[in-house]
C-alpha cells in the first residue's frame, strides 16, 4: 500500500507530494510536539545526520509564538518531513493531551518516536534500532541510553543504562530508589499497537511522572523491554514551563501530579508479589516524602488533610504510619512558613553558608 508523505509547510503555503511505496515506506514515525523554536534546528540537524533514514518525521506545532515553519523548512531539507501547525496551543493547558493528537497525524508507521524539540539523536540510533527489530522480531518495546546536556549542547552528566532486558517491576523500583535511574519523554520506541492497547500515555498534570508511569505501564505489557546497545538520546536539561509558574501555583501542580502518581503505583504494586511489593511500597513513600518536602510555596490546612487522607487510604503503599509521618512533615512546613519562623529559619541557612566559606 503506498504511503503519501508532505514535504512543506502547511496553511497558505503549497505543499509538495511525494509517493513512497510500500517496500520502501519507513517503519518508524518521529514526532515532534514543538513549542519553543529554540533548539528545534539542532533536534531536527541530528536526525538528518542518522546514518539510517528510514523514517518519518512529523513536525507538530502547537500554536508557537515562534517561526517552526521556517526552522522546519531550513533545517529538515533531505528528511522525509510532515509539518502541521494546530491552530491553538494545547500543550499549555494539557500536555499529555497534546503528545496525542501529535501521535494521532502520524501516517501507518508501526513504530513511534516521540521525539523532543530540544533533544538530540546520536547519528547511529536509527540504524540500531533496525538491527534490533531485525534480531529480536517479538520485540515491542526498546529504551535508549541518554545522556545530558546544557543549553550550549555539552554533555553534562549521564544517568544510569539500564540493563539490556528489563521487566517492569524492576524497571519502577529502579526508578524509584534514586540511585541514578530516570526516564525522559523521549528515552523509547514503541509499537503503534502498544501504544492502543495500553490506552495511550498515562495523563498527570503538565505530564509530571507521565513518562515514568507509561513506559512502566507499557513494559508490563509486553512482558519486558529492549535497550538498543548503540545509538542513544542527548536530553536538553533548562527550564520547564511549570517552574515559570507562580510558587503556589506550581505546588499545586506538582502535588497533583505526586498525589495522582502515587495512586497509580499503589495499582500497579497489587499486581505484583510480595517480594517486590514491599520494597517498592517503601521507595514510593520516600520518593513522596522527598518531593513534598521539597515543593515551592506554602502548605494549607486543606492540603495537609488530604495528604494524610490519601495515604492512610492507599492499601498497598500507604498505611498508618506513613499517613502520619506525612501529617507531621505538612505541619512541620506550615509551622516553618509562619513569618517569624520563616524569618529565623532564612537567617539560619544564611548564616550556616557564611560559616561553611570561612
Amino acid at each position: 500500500m503506498a504511503q503519501h508523505h508532505w514535504t512543506g509547510r502547511s496553511g497558505d503555503h503549497d505543499l509538495e507530494e511525494t509517493v513512497v511505496s510500500g517496500e520502501d515506506a519507513p517503519a518508524l514515525a518521529i514526532v515532534i510536539p514543538v513549542w519553543r523554536g529554540e533548539f528545534l534546528g539542532a533536534a531536527l540537524d541530528s536526525l538528518s545526520n542518522q546514518t539510517d533514514q528510514r523514517f518519518c518525521v512529523y513536525v507538530c506545532d502547537d500554536a508557537s509564538l515562534d517561526d517552526i515553519a521556517s526552522i522546519s523548512a531550513h533545517h529538515g531539507k533531505g528528511l522525509d518531513l510532515v509539518y502541521h501547525r494546530f491552530p491553538s496551543n494545547l500543550g499549555g493547558q494539557d500536555l499529555v493531551a497534546q503528545w496525542t493528537r501529535c501521535v494521532t497525524l502520524a501516517a501507518e508507521e508501526p513504530w513511534l518516536w516521540v521525539f523532543a524539540d530540544d533533544d538530540i539523536a546520536k547519528p547511529d540510533t536509527v540504524a540500531a534500532f533496525y538491527r534490533e527489530i531485525e534480531q529480536r522480531p517479538g520485540a515491542r518495546l526498546f529504551c535508549l541510553s541518554v545522556e545530558v546536556i546544557d543549553k550550549m549542547g555539552r554533555v553534562v552528566d549521564r544517568l544510569v543504562d539500564p540493563p539490556e532486558e528489563e521487566e517492569a517491576g524492576p524497571f519502577l523500583y529502579a526508578l524509584l530508589n534514586r540511585k541514578g535511574r530516570e526516564v525522559r519523554g523521549a528515552d523509547h520506541i514503541f509499537q503503534r499497537s502498544l501504544y492502543h492497547e495500553c490506552g495511550g500515555f498515562v495523563w498527570m498534570p503538565q505530564a509530571l511522572f507521565s513518562d515514568m508511569a507509561t513506559w512502566v505501564n507499557f513494559t508490563a505489557r509486553v512482558g519486558k523491554k529492549i535497550r538498543l546497545t548503540q545509538g542513544g538520546l542527548r536530553w536538553r536539561k533548562h527550564s520547564t514551563s511549570v517552574s515559570r509558574k507562580s510558587w503556589q501555583e506550581a505546588r499545586q501542580v506538582y502535588l497533583s501530579a505526586l498525589s495522582l502518581f502515587a495512586e497509580w503505583v499503589d495499582a500497579f504494586v497489587g499486581d505484583c508479589s510480595p517480594e517486590l511489593r514491599v520494597p517498592v511500597a517503601e521507595e514510593m513513600f520516600e520518593t513522596y516524602f522527598t518531593v513534598y518536602r521539597s515543593l515551592p510555596g506554602r502548605p494549607n490546612f486543606n492540603e495537609g488533610r488530604l495528604v494524610f487522607q490519601q495515604w492512610w487510604g492507599l492499601p498497598n503503599v500507604g498505611g498508618k504510619t506513613r499517613a502520619v509521618r506525612m501529617g507531621v512533615l505538612w505541619a512541620r512546613g506550615r509551622f516553618r512558613n509562619l513569618p517569624l519562623v520563616s524569618i529565623w529559619c532564612r537567617w539560619r541557612v544564611s548564616r550556616s553558608a557564611s560559616c561553611s566559606v570561612e
